[in-house]
């Protein structure tokens, strides 16, 4: 097991300047410690989006909050294990970098500090204007959505939505193309490939769960059914 050694100063100079944020963390840079420093942020996000959904009231039961919490920690900390290594893998193969898996997990682990940054910038946003920026990543059209959550939500909803997806690929093409010396362009490249593989592995997996979910219920009632006999 490697040295763990984590650097919060590092995080804000990641959000602006992460080629000189991840210089400085690169001494000390392990897939342990990037698993950690992971851990960390998506416990604080999990936070930040339990009390956005209480602010909004729709948090539901303490059940569903836990659950919503836990798969909100769980499923970064394997997409990252997943992302690293594959960044690597395609940084070495493709374009001949050092394809360390340690310290791309662990640069891509702090860079988990922007989706935390937006979550706070939403739940002040929320919190003084009262509006909630709509989900616009789904395939729900646009005169539904408008009819639903209104114009204002609608726009505040893309410009997070854009906000986030180019801050991500600036700060994590420069973790990659940091963590493998090789150039920036071609971090970029192996963001976006993975970035899309992961997406598809994830809409896979939560389709599976939305099947064996929607299997359960009836066979829940069967199971019912024979208990009350």
């Amino acid at each position: 097991m490697g040295k763990i050694s984590i650097k919060l100063a590092a995080l804000p100079v990641i959000l602006l300047k992460p080629k000189q944020g991840f210089e400085s963390v690169k001494e000390s840079a392990s897939l342990e410690s990037g698993l950690v420093m992971a851990l960390i942020l998506a416990i604080l996000y999990a936070l930040v989006s339990t009390l956005e959904l209480t602010l909004i009231e729709s948090a539901g039961s303490i059940a569903n909050l836990a659950l919503a919490a836990l798969i909100t920690i769980i499923l970064p900390m394997v997409g990252l294990l997943v992302f690293g290594w594959l960044s690597a893998k395609l940084a070495r193969e493709v374009y001949k970098g050092t394809g360390d898996i340690g310290k791309t997990t662990c640069f891509l682990g702090y860079g988990a500090i922007v989706p935390l940054t937006l979550a706070i910038i939403r739940l002040a946003v929320i919190a003084l204007t009262g509006v909630i920026p709509a989900d616009v990543s789904g395939a729900v059209e646009y005169e539904v959505l408008s009819a639903t959550v209104g114009k204002t939500a609608i726009m505040a909803g893309i410009a997070f939505f854009f906000l986030e997806l180019i801050w991500k690929l600036y700060v994590n093409s420069h973790a990659v193309a940091a963590a493998n010396k090789i150039p920036l362009y071609k971090g970029a490249v192996i963001t976006i490939l993975v970035g899309a593989i992961s997406i598809m592995v994830v809409a896979l997996i939560v389709g599976a769960l939305f099947f064996f979910l929607n299997l359960a219920a009836p066979l829940n009632g069967i199971s019912g059914y024979f208990a009350a006999i």
